[in-house]
């Protein structure tokens, strides 16, 4: 019965998706001809690698430090990107429980199944997304003649460190500028989901408790919060290239980025499902009626 209620999932919340899929391309798209264009007013497009667009398109923004000559920038671009994966995967949980879900829910017999399959239909949204990403940058590669490697080319880390980093902003020795041999890891790729899993999964439980406005709210006040301090407890840290121990001292660093979100989807769930073993999801679902 599992089987049946995740490929249920999986259907209705991913591969039927039509309309987020068209925006995730869409962004995708709009990412490889940004880099392009900010690329090309300092170098030719062919000297790039694939790496490049995505280390371009995740780069964020460096440590605020209040009170000093730095004026603080948001990140708009770096937020688009990750906001938008956590918005489409807000709606559907609900949605689906006051739907036809209601019914796959009540004949299970199970609420432990049929909230693992919504947990991990969480993760595999927000892999579907990213995986959408990579994808459309690899055919932007192959159309432009840019080599697909896996690695940062010295031009594409000098314009995205430039654009932003004010080294004497800092105090002596304090988030300083480390030599890169532009290898990022694959976790590089990885973390992305990892972290945005964690608030996926946690949105859902506030959609389920209240409604999905609040859920994706919490999202966003993490992420937004995360631009403005550089802590370890704040996770949106571990989805910035300009916030990475890979090229600042004081960064942080992505293997104990992801060792955290792991261990926080771990406990949520585990919390989760103690929580709705007693909780009656559908009469608070329904209360209004």
């Amino acid at each position: 019965m599992f089987c049946k209620i995740l490929g249920y999932d999986i259907k209705r919340g991913i591969l039927n998706s039509y309309k987020g899929h068209i925006l995730t391309v869409l962004l995708s798209i709009f990412i490889c001809i940004s880099f392009a264009c900010e690329y090309t007013k300092f170098y030719e497009l062919k000297s790039a690698h694939y790496l490049d667009i995505l280390f371009f398109a995740f780069a964020g923004s460096p440590k605020f430090v209040p009170g000093k000559d730095m004026q603080f920038v948001f990140p708009l671009f770096w937020a688009t990107i990750f906001l938008l994966p956590l918005y489409l995967s807000s709606y559907y949980p609900f949605y689906d429980l006051i739907g036809y879900g209601k019914t796959i829910l009540i004949q299970s017999g199970s609420r432990y199944k049929w909230w693992l399959s919504k947990t991990i239909w969480c993760i595999l949204r927000i892999a579907a997304y990213f995986l959408a990403i990579y994808l459309v940058a690899l055919v932007f590669c192959l159309v432009m003649g840019i080599p697909v490697k896996y690695s940062v080319t010295e031009n594409a880390h000098s314009m995205v460190i430039n654009s932003c980093y004010k080294a004497d902003v800092y105090a002596p020795g304090e988030y300083a500028l480390l030599d890169f041999n532009g290898q990022m890891g694959i976790l590089f790729l990885l973390a992305p989901v990892i972290v945005l899993s964690v608030l996926s999964i946690l949105q859902m439980t506030i959609s389920l408790l209240s409604t999905p406005v609040y859920g994706f709210l919490l999202s966003a006040v993490i992420l937004v919060s995360s631009t403005y301090y550089l802590h370890p407890l704040f996770i949106g840290n571990y989805l910035m290239v300009l916030r990475s121990d890979r090229l600042f001292s004081g960064g942080v660093n992505e293997v104990t980025g992801s060792a955290i979100s792991l261990l926080l989807i771990i406990f949520v769930t585990v919390i989760n499902l103690m929580v709705f073993k007693k909780y009656d999801i559908l009469a608070n679902v329904f209360k209004d009626e």
